[in-house]
């Protein structure tokens, strides 16, 4: 009896050694076709969230990557390429599409052939899948970014990934561009393109103090075959030459070309009237100056009092946030003298605002009232000149006429 429980406790030792060595998959009950799988190398994967030209500033927005799990990649037995299957939560999110996709591709990787428009279609449909199905699609891990701003995907295993970089902790960071809407990349030369979309994509979005970074989807393959082209200029993931797994010393590396546009605040102007003269309204008239970075632009405000007081003016989303903006009264009437210069204020970026850390971007005016003459009557008239350029952009005249007859006129550039 004795003999038989020892027996018996090896035994159980025995399965419980073997379960505990066996491969990842296999001690849970995947299906291994009645043969012991085969052990992949570890992978060494890590993501950098813009060129070389982005990299420093992008190095201030708090980066993570959130990872989502596509497809399974299975290693086949026949060929040299992998097997893809949609993951569960993909595959049940839309009407069939993601599954069709991967199979596409799974098909397009057998017959030697990559074909991008695909893999731009399944990666902007998984995103949408993640944005409509918040509860149902978890994410597979966040990873931060490091000092340098790069992202090191720690741990993870082969398979097909949806990558999404944003700011941490930054509310409603999937939006929509649509159709039409402009934006700017940096080439690896540092220069500035100016392009649109032709049809609407939803994308993840990075801030800095100056700009804000948006992201198209992208999945990655892990492992992959050599990214760069061939003697031909083709893209081929089933090209020969070894899987790469990636490795400490040289991790399999994904850089990512996030489009940008300059950030724009708010301006507010305050204005004060100690004494109303009346009986007309009395209109004060403001020119707002300030350059984006290549020229000066110029906009008009105007504040209208029926009685004494302080009114506001709020000039929204319209001058970059870094830029010094200068106020000049350049209108109010021989009843009323003003009792301050020009003002400059520095445009902030709003959450900047929201926690504390600066100011709204105001700027103050006082006038009293001074003695018998107009205070209103200001006709703001603008007028379109075309410069006749490729881009044929319009210098806008604006001409004010104040109650003493007396003609005085600004320009606006679009």
């Amino acid at each position: 009896m004795r003999m038989n429980t020892q027996r018996i406790l090896a035994a159980l030792l025995s399965l419980v050694l073997l379960l505990a060595l066996a491969p990842a998959g296999w001690a849970d009950g995947e299906d291994t076709g009645g043969e012991t799988p085969e052990v992949e190398p570890a992978c060494y994967v890590q993501v950098i969230p813009g060129g070389d030209s982005v990299i420093e500033d992008l190095k201030t927005a708090n980066i993570v990557v959130d990872v989502y799990k596509v497809a399974v990649m299975t290693k086949s037995k026949t060929y040299d390429t992998y097997e893809f299957t949609a993951t569960t939560a993909f595959a049940g999110s839309d009407d069939g599409t993601i599954v069709a996709l991967v199979n596409d591709i799974q098909n397009r990787l057998e017959d030697s052939e990559i074909d991008k428009e695909k893999w731009d279609l399944l990666a902007e449909g998984a995103l949408q899948a993640v944005k409509a199905n918040p509860g149902t699609i978890i994410k597979s891990n966040t990873y931060e970014a490091d000092a340098n701003g790069v992202v090191a995907l720690t741990g993870i295993t082969q398979g097909l990934y949806l990558v999404v970089a944003h700011t941490k902790d930054l509310e409603d960071y999937l939006r929509t561009i649509e159709a039409g809407e402009t934006y700017t990349y940096l080439d690896p030369n540092n220069t500035e393109h100016t392009v649109s979309d032709t049809y609407p994509r939803t994308v993840s979005i990075a801030q800095t103090k100056l700009y804000e970074y948006f992201y198209t989807a992208q999945v990655i393959a892990i492992p992959t075959k050599d990214p760069y082209p061939d003697e031909n200029g083709e893209r081929n993931t089933a090209n020969p030459g070894p899987w790469i797994f990636g490795t400490p010393e040289k991790p399999l590396t994904y850089v990512l070309k996030p489009g940008r546009v300059s950030r724009f605040g708010d301006l507010k102007i305050v204005k004060t009237l100690n004494t109303f003269a009346g009986p007309d309204p009395a209109s004060f008239v403001f020119e707002i100056k300030w350059n984006d970075g290549t020229k000066d632009e110029i906009r008009y405000a105007e504040i209208t009092f029926t009685d004494s007081g302080t009114r506001e003016y709020v000039l929204e989303k319209v001058i970059p946030v870094g830029a010094q903006v200068t106020v000049t009264e350049e209108h109010s009437g021989l009843q009323y003298s003003l009792k301050s210069s020009a003002e400059t204020a520095t445009i902030a970026a709003e959450e900047e605002i929201t926690a504390g850390n600066a100011q709204l971007a105001t700027v103050s005016f006082t006038n009293d009232h001074t003695g018998p003459g107009g205070g209103y009557g200001v006709t703001n008239r603008f007028t379109a000149e075309k410069d006749g350029t490729a881009e044929d952009k319009a210098t806008y005249q604006w001409e004010k006429k104040p109650d003493s007859g007396s003609n005085q006129s600004g320009a606006s550039a679009e």
